[in-house]
């Protein structure tokens, strides 16, 4: 996926991108994002994520991250304390492919 390398204060948050994917590195952060068919890779911890309208993959590998997402294809949950939700699956199919790995994070869909 996409190479990045920072330091942060508290505070602070780095998004890299391409026009298919975004890599989110933050803390402590209320992120909104507009889904434009991309992936997402969420690095941080104890942040708040939208991503509304339709994206292709979100990949949570920080811890306690709350991530709201509209429609998504896949979600990848390799933290730990992360709590995603989504509204619907891609393509009609009413949930996305899920995969959890980390320890203690939920993935639960929301009415529409």
């Amino acid at each position: 996926m996409l190479g990045c390398s920072a330091s942060l204060a508290i505070g602070q948050s780095v998004v890299r991108g391409t026009d298919t994917a975004q890599q989110i590195m933050a803390s402590n952060q209320k992120l909104s994002f507009d889904g434009a068919n991309k992936t997402f890779q969420i690095l941080g911890h104890d942040d708040e994520v939208t991503v509304t309208g339709d994206c292709f993959a979100v990949s949570v590998l920080g811890t306690n991250n709350k991530v709201i997402l509209d429609g998504v294809g896949v979600i990848q949950a390799g933290g730990s304390g992360n709590l995603i939700t989504y509204r619907r699956g891609l393509n009609g199919d009413a949930t996305p492919k899920i995969a959890t790995t980390g320890e203690n994070n939920k993935v639960v869909a929301t009415g529409q």
